[in-house]
C-alpha cells in the first residue's frame, strides 16, 4: 500500500493556498478599511467603487491561487494514475505467475495421473497373466493326463477323432446300402461313400445331432477338456487389454495339435459349443486346421458353418 501523498493531493499546500488566499482577502479589507474606511452608505456609486476594489484586487490573486491548486491536483492525479498502473502492472505479473504455477501444478497432476494409469496398467496386466498362464498349465494338465485307448495326452485326439469320423457319415442318405450296419468302421467302401458325401447336402442341425450322440458316450473323457479350453477364451475376451488379446489368443492356438483342431471345430457346431463359437471366428482359432477334403469328415462342405474370420 503506497503513501497517503502519493494517492490524494498534497494536504500541506491546499493549507498553503488557503491560509495565502485569507491573508490576501484579508489585507485587502484591512488597506481599503484605512484608506477609504467603511460605512452604510447611500448611493450605489460608494458600493459599487468597493466591488470594484475588491474585484480588481482579489480576482486575479484568488484565480492564481485556483491555477495552482489545480495543477497541484493534475499532478496528483497523474501520480495516483501512475500507481495505478503499475498496481496493474503488478498485479498482471502476479496473475501471470499463478497462471505458470498453475499450469506446472497441472502438467505434475497429468504426470502423476499417466504414472498411475501405467502403473494401474502394469497391474492389470500382471494379474491377467498370472490367470492367464495359470488356465492354460491347467489346460495342458488335463492334455497330459488323458488316456484314451492305450493312448496318452496329445496321442489320444487322432483315435478320437477317427472314431468320430466313423461315426459321422451316418447322416448321408442311403449310408447303410454302402455298408452294413453291423460292419460300420470296419469295411466302408471309401470310394462309393466318397461320391455318396459329394451329393448330399448336409446341414448344421445334421451333424449337430450326430456329434451330439458321440459327445454323450466321450464326455466323462473330453468335456472337462473343452470347458477349460472354453474358459481361456472366455477370459481373454473378458480381461485381456484389448490391444494384446489376440497375441493371448495366438498362444492358445498354438497349443492345439492337429487332430485336436477338427474335434474343436466339429464341438462348435453342436449345442455344446455354441458359446464358443463366436471365439474361434473372432480369434481365428482354426487358422491351422487341415482343409484338404481327405481329413475332413464331409469333405470340406462343413468349412460353410463357420464364418471366415475363424481361418484366417
Amino acid at each position: 500500500m503506497g503513501k497517503k501523498t502519493d494517492i490524494v493531493p498534497n494536504i500541506p499546500w491546499i493549507k498553503t493556498i488557503v491560509v495565502v488566499a485569507a491573508i490576501v482577502s484579508l489585507s485587502a479589507i484591512i488597506f481599503y478599511w484605512y484608506k477609504f474606511g467603511f460605512g452604510l452608505w447611500d448611493t450605489p456609486e460608494k458600493w459599487g467603487a468597493l466591488g470594484d476594489f475588491f474585484g480588481g484586487i482579489l480576482n486575479p490573486i484568488l484565480a492564481f491561487l485556483s491555477l495552482i491548486l489545480l495543477l497541484i491536483t493534475l499532478q496528483q492525479n497523474q501520480k495516483a494514475l501512475s500507481q495505478n498502473k503499475k498496481a496493474l502492472d503488478q498485479n498482471k505479473d502476479a496473475l501471470q505467475m499463478n497462471s505458470q504455477e498453475l499450469a506446472l501444478t497441472r502438467e505434475e497432476v497429468e504426470g502423476s495421473k499417466k504414472a498411475l494409469e501405467l502403473q494401474a496398467s502394469i497391474l492389470q496386466k500382471q494379474n491377467f497373466e498370472g490367470t492367464f498362464f495359470q488356465l492354460l498349465s491347467l489346460y495342458n494338465e488335463i492334455v497330459d493326463s488323458m488316456d484314451i485307448n492305450d493312448k496318452t495326452g496329445r496321442d489320444c485326439f487322432e483315435p478320437l477323432y477317427k472314431e468320430l469320423k466313423e461315426i459321422m457319415p451316418s447322416i448321408v442318405t442311403n449310408y447303410h446300402s454302402v455298408v452294413s450296419r453291423g460292419a460300420l468302421g470296419k469295411s466302408i467302401d471309401q470310394r462309393k461313400l466318397s461320391i455318396l458325401i459329394d451329393e448330399q447336402k448336409i446341414s448344421n442341425k445334421d451333424l449337430n445331432t450326430i456329434y451330439l450322440d458321440f459327445y454323450s458316450k466321450k464326455q466323462n473323457e473330453i468335456g472337462h477338456y473343452f470347458r477349460v479350453l472354453y474358459n481361456i477364451m472366455k477370459f481373454i475376451e473378458n480381461n485381456a487389454p484389448k490391444e494384446e488379446a489376440k497375441m493371448y489368443s495366438n498362444l492358445v492356438r498354438a497349443q492345439l495339435s492337429t487332430y485336436e483342431l477338427p474335434l474343436v471345430f466339429y464341438n462348435c457346431l453342436s449345442d455344446e459349443g455354441e458359446k464358443f463359437k463366436p471365439l474361434i471366428e473372432k480369434y481365428s482359432l482354426l487358422k491351422f486346421l487341415p482343409q484338404d477334403k481327405e481329413f475332413l469328415i464331409f469333405r470340406g462342405k462343413e468349412l460353410e458353418f463357420y464364418k471366415y474370420s475363424a481361418y484366417k
